[in-house]
């Protein structure tokens, strides 16, 4: 604002110059009343102008807080109703039942229209959710357990086959250990002749008359 005024004293002296130039003004005393007679009436207007300019900013200043201060209470009372309507939300999602959702809607009514909208839908839709995780987590344990029981019974019955094979091997050698213990024992020698590799004919028929008695004898004996 300074400088408009110092430009305008400026301006003053440089046509108080021409004046006197041309015989307007004729002495230097009559120059300088007039001129302080403009300068106080232009710092007279300048300074009732530059009153104006500082109310109109201190005006301008207090609309900005007065405006803030609106703006942060609706930011503080929206953030508020965002939280409830959030922890609605995540109550009625933790408990998922119908109650819980129904009273999240009540309280949603009290809202805004979009935020009451968007309360309820998201409430339901975190229900519908869990709801559907639960139905597929049951199904699928369902499905396990299931699988599990038929392993079960399917080892269950190839151990009880085990054991009954076992149980037979068993038997079938008991009766294997019966029958050789039951099996007539012939005892034979027979003797080579001195530095000979072969039988002579009395040992041959000791072996053959051994041979015939064991062919003889019943399989079941």
């Amino acid at each position: 604002m300074k400088k408009p005024f110092m430009l305008s004293l400026l301006s003053v002296f440089v046509f108080s110059i021409i004046l006197s130039g041309c015989g307007w003004i004729k002495t230097e005393k009559e120059f300088s009343n007039w001129l302080d007679g403009y300068t106080d009436k232009e710092g007279q207007a300048h300074e009732g102008f530059q009153s104006k300019v500082d109310k109109a900013d201190q005006a301008l200043s207090d609309r900005v807080s007065a405006l803030d201060g609106k703006v942060d209470a609706q930011n503080e009372a929206l953030s508020g109703d965002i939280q409830q309507a959030k922890e609605a939300a995540i109550a009625a999602a933790e408990q998922g039942d119908a109650d819980t959702i129904s009273a999240a809607q009540d309280f949603a009514k009290g809202l805004d229209t979009a935020v009451r909208e968007e309360l309820t839908a998201t409430a339901t839709g975190v229900y519908d959710r869990v709801a559907a995780v639960m139905a597929d987590s049951d199904e699928e344990i369902l499905g396990k357990v299931g699988n599990l029981n038929e392993k079960s019974q399917a080892q269950a019955e190839a151990l009880d086959r085990l054991e009954s094979a076992i149980a037979d091997a068993k038997e079938d050698v008991t009766a294997n250990q019966a029958s050789i213990a039951s099996k007539p024992q012939t005892v034979a020698v027979v003797n080579f002749g001195s530095g000979g590799a072969s039988l002579n004919a009395e040992a041959k028929a000791t072996l053959d008359a051994v041979v015939e008695a064991a062919q003889s004898a019943p399989a079941d004996a």
